[in-house]
């Protein structure tokens, strides 16, 4: 079962959950994306290499206007490109061999 939604280390909330995004390789979970904004509009991808559970509660290892800042995806987006999960890499301050370097990740739907 997927948690719901997502805070900060604070416990000021940052949103719902709507889908996880794995890599098309290894089939594991890289990226959430994480409605943001008001009344949740708006949708962007956080990894969830920084992510701990508190009870069904994802808290986001980012302050709640870095995420909100973060790369805008659509909810319908479909497969990431490895050119936007470049894009998330800089954003994130990932290094470019986290999760394999930038690939193709599928969303998988909340179920």
């Amino acid at each position: 079962m997927w948690a719901q939604s997502s805070s900060t280390a604070t416990g000021e909330r940052i949103g719902g959950i709507e889908e996880v995004y794995l890599n098309e390789a290894t089939e594991r979970p890289e990226w959430l994306r994480v409605s943001v904004g008001p009344m949740g509009l708006r949708s962007t991808l956080v990894p969830v290499d920084r992510l701990e559970d508190d009870n069904g509660v994802l808290v986001i290892g980012h302050e709640k206007a870095f995420v909100q800042a973060a790369p805008v995806y659509p909810e319908q987006y479909g497969t990431l490109p490895p050119a936007d999960e470049a894009r998330l890499f800089s954003y994130y301050r990932l290094p470019r061999e986290h999760f394999g370097g930038p690939h193709a990740a599928v969303p998988t739907r909340k179920g």
